[in-house]
């Protein structure tokens, strides 16, 4: 169970799991090859994709069961990390295949969320970090391929629209896709964001917004590393999304948010989006958790095994 009490299957630590273990692999650690291979063999299974659509991530009844554009770059970006690390085509072939089940809007610039029985939503998914998350795993393809295209698209007509706070946190609730697309929808969005304004301070979501706000960081962090010259990393708005992250009552917030250590490993997140102080960092996420001789424990957590599994994202420090 995480945060947001949703049941999910095993295929999402599965997914964090298998990219440990390639990283283990890699590094001269042999005997953690086959391991690896179980969970690839699993992520390939009539199990974890039971109609041939979206993987099957959670069992919530209101909810979709794909969990997501995320729940889906989750498994991707493990199964394209696998497919280098052990050689595996295999990998690629249905990373590749299921990245391009999820209908691309051309008007609103953004993907509409894969169902596990393979139909799609009307409209382009909700969530910003969600969209943010499906283009960087497109990235993960190769510059020339077919999703990197179309996430230097959302890159290039939505991410600039991204909703922040004063400070600089990255609204939860900020809006998904291009409202640029036509004047209708041009003019309702101004409204509706002057709304949002104007209720902003007193919503609950500024302790899920400064508790997302690394792991929004971390596709940031990646887009910045392949297109630096972006005007959107040149803007006030991009600015403010990096200096608040050193912020004292960021970082406070973000000890207190449900969404943050506790669930998202927001110090792992940081030190890769910001490599100058990525030893601050790394030792704030150490902070959160107990070693007691060979075993990892964590002060505060929704799911042990969950948290165990985000590990992984402490491997991205390891390229910085």
């Amino acid at each position: 169970m995480d945060p947001h009490d949703d049941e999910e299957t095993s295929i999402r630590t599965t997914s964090h799991s298998l990219i440990s273990l390639c990283f283990l692999t890699i590094n001269g650690r042999e005997e953690y090859r086959c391991k690896a291979d179980r969970a690839i063999d699993f992520l390939l299974s009539k199990e974890a994709r039971p109609m041939s659509g979206a993987f099957f991530n959670r069992k919530n009844p209101e909810k979709d069961f794909a969990n997501g554009l995320v729940g889906q770059a989750w498994v991707i970006e493990s199964l394209l990390y696998a497919s280098k690390a052990l050689n595996r085509s295999d990998c690629y072939d249905l990373a590749l295949e299921v990245f391009n089940q999820h209908i691309w809007n051309e008007k609103y610039s953004a993907w509409h969320l894969l169902n596990v029985d393979g139909s799609s939503s009307s409209m382009p998914h909700g969530t910003f970090n969600q969209q943010l998350w499906f283009a960087y795993v497109g990235l993960l393809f190769g510059q020339d391929s077919k999703p990197a295209e179309l996430s230097l698209k959302f890159i290039d007509k939505t991410l600039p629209n991204v909703e922040i706070y004063s400070d600089g946190v990255i609204y939860h609730d900020s809006v998904s896709y291009n409202v640029n697309a036509n004047l209708k929808s041009k003019v309702k969005n101004h409204l509706k964001q002057m709304e949002r304004f104007l209720v902003r301070e007193k919503s609950n979501k500024r302790s899920h917004s400064v508790g997302y706000h690394a792991f929004n960081c971390v596709p940031l962090a990646y887009i910045r590393q392949k297109f630096p010259n972006s005007s959107f990393f040149r803007s006030v708005k991009y600015k403010k999304i990096v200096t608040v992250v050193t912020n004292e009552t960021f970082l406070k917030e973000v000890e207190l948010s449900r969404f943050g250590y506790s669930y998202n490993p927001s110090g792992f997140e940081c030190a890769y989006f910001l490599k100058d102080k990525k030893d601050y960092f790394n030792k704030k996420q150490l902070e959160s958790m107990v070693f007691n001789e060979l075993k990892i424990d964590f002060k505060k957590t929704y799911d042990k095994n969950l948290s165990f599994a985000r590990m992984y994202e402490a491997i991205r420090c390891f390229n910085c």
